[in-house]
């Protein structure tokens, strides 16, 4: 499939939806935007922000395994 088509948006949609089910309830969201993911908390103390991010990262991390799915390192980041 052409990495934009929309079939392939509407089957990246359905097997990463499991991911938005799932996520961690708080100040921050976890979202899927076109082909790419977006994770994000906000508050105003940066030791709970990393912690609440790790937690969701990790669990990101458990359905890449269980999805047997690869994150794309070159274009992961942090910011």
């Amino acid at each position: 499939l052409p990495h934009c088509s929309l079939l392939f948006l509407v089957l990246f949609s359905i097997y990463t939806e499991k991911i938005t089910d799932d996520q961690i309830t708080g100040w921050g969201k976890t979202m899927p935007y076109t082909d790419n993911i977006l994770v994000y908390h906000q508050r105003k103390d940066w030791k709970q922000i990393v912690g609440e991010l790790q937690s969701e990262l990790d669990r990101i991390s458990g359905w890449c395994r269980e999805a047997e799915a690869l994150v794309n390192t070159t274009k992961a980041a942090v910011t």
